[in-house]
């Protein structure tokens, strides 16, 4: 009778999902994107947890093709950029997009570095800010090519919403940039899919202040020290997230993670998970 029952509030919470889902699309999805024209079966992401390193040591070892690899964030101020060369860069996170003297520092970065064939990825509801940024900053570089993608988030497992996903219409909830990193991986149809530094530990490096103030440990393969930060909800309003708030965060990152480890297995692509210490459980772990 239990089984009964969950399996009835299942269906009622998928049909939900369904509803919203389209909901947000009729609002929010481009759907005049084009799917990015790409070569081989293999596709590697590179996320900046400190896992990274050990992970690169192995995939070194087992000689993993680099030769369609994406990175995000700050990646482009570690030594690695330079080395690995990716020809995929992605941004999900709308702080990239401020204009403030970091994120300058970011893109003028990225455009001067860059003397191979790279495809930048940033959503589409970021395109109009992004061209103003190009505009001021004066970024030229013939290498390098943007790519705007949707990147609504549409929850769910039904056949349905996975039908969105492979139009490429929207993707599980992308609270970390990996999501987005990894749902790309699948929709441009690689079967052999790589993840490494998606480290997903961050409720082992929070805490709350004397003034009740959340703040979170940041530690990237990239860092010399780790620091903490208060971990801000909005950066302009000085608004912070509660203890309840950020493990809800917690919550929905992973749960993004299960989603699209289905999704890959309705497209035949195999993810396999370099990083030992990550927390994700839904790939194999090399």
């Amino acid at each position: 009778m239990i089984e009964f029952l969950y399996k009835i509030n299942q269906s009622f919470i998928e049909i939900k999902n369904v509803l919203v889902a389209l909901l947000k699309i009729l609002i929010y999805t481009k759907f005049s994107l084009k799917k990015l024209t790409t070569s081989g079966d293999s596709f590697t992401f590179l996320a900046n947890g400190p896992s990274l390193t050990s992970a690169l040591e192995k995939m070194q070892k087992d000689n993993i093709d680099f030769s369609n690899v994406m990175v995000s964030n700050y990646f482009n101020y570690s030594a690695l950029f330079d080395e690995i060369r990716p020809n995929f860069y992605i941004i999900c996170d709308p702080a990239f997009i401020l204009q403030n003297e970091k994120n300058d520092a970011f893109f003028s970065s990225i455009f001067k570095k860059v003397c191979w064939k790279m495809t930048f990825f940033i959503p589409i509801s970021y395109k109009k800010k992004m061209e103003v940024n190009v505009l001021r900053l004066n970024l030229e570089n013939p290498n390098i090519l943007f790519h705007y993608y949707n990147s609504i988030n549409l929850d769910g497992n039904s056949s349905l919403i996975h039908w969105f996903y492979k139009k490429g219409w929207g993707m599980p909830s992308p609270t970390t940039v990996a999501v987005a990193g990894v749902y790309q991986g699948i929709f441009m149809n690689y079967k052999k899919i790589q993840i490494a530094g998606i480290d997903l530990n961050m409720h082992q490096s929070i805490r709350v202040n004397s003034s009740n103030v959340l703040e979170i440990q940041e530690d990237h393969f990239y860092a010399d020290e780790p620091h903490y930060r208060t971990f801000y909800k909005n950066v302009n309003s000085k608004t912070t997230f509660t203890s309840a708030e950020i493990f809800l965060i917690f919550h929905r990152m992973i749960a993004s993670f299960d989603i699209l480890s289905k999704f890959a297995k309705k497209k035949n692509s195999k993810i396999i998970n370099y990083s030992n210490e990550s927390f994700l459980d839904q790939f194999i772990k090399k």
